[in-house]
């Protein structure tokens, strides 16, 4: 192998789709009232990183998350943030650690939470009404009487009744 001169931060992929997901995979589209988001990073040596979501102004939301970067690790960056209706993109910087002249950022395509530009939303729950049971055609049968040790039990026609022994 032969040294090469480079400015960049060595194997740097990003991984937008969140940790479970592929290097050079992309966000996906997210649904309004969401509080966290997720993406991930990689390289082939150790770098500083600073991640941030930005919106469609190129303005910084939420918070910013700083670490460092392990060689051929990808960990989760999680930004937990109440995230308003709009369109976003992640932007991630690397350093390497080595060199911090050497520089490496990372955009991904642009995606939406909720409906871009839309106000949010604000949902009733709809009341639900208990269903009543149907009725049916058998009718029950008639109630037996208690009778005394004196009487016995006799039915007339669909009646019961207690009569002399």
């Amino acid at each position: 192998t032969t040294w090469v001169h480079t400015t960049q931060v060595i194997g740097a992929a990003a991984i937008f789709g969140g940790p479970g997901t592929n290097p050079g995979s992309q966000p996906s589209a997210h649904p309004a009232g969401i509080g966290v988001l997720w993406t991930s990073v990689t390289a082939n040596e150790d770098a500083t990183y600073t991640a941030n979501v930005v919106n469609a102004a190129g303005k910084a939301v939420g918070p910013t998350l700083t670490g460092t970067l392990q060689a051929y690790f990808k960990p989760g960056l999680k930004f937990s943030f109440a995230f308003p209706q709009g369109t976003y993109t992640f932007v991630i910087g690397l350093k390497a650690l080595t060199n911090p002249s050497r520089t490496t950022t990372l955009t991904s395509k642009t995606f939406t939470v909720g409906k871009a530009g839309a106000a949010p939303k604000k949902t009733v729950p709809k009341k639900t009404v208990p269903k009543k049971k149907a009725k049916t055609s058998k009718s029950k049968p008639p109630k037996k009487p208690k009778c005394t040790k004196s009487q016995k039990l006799a039915k007339k026609g669909t009646a019961y009744k207690c009569v002399k022994k």
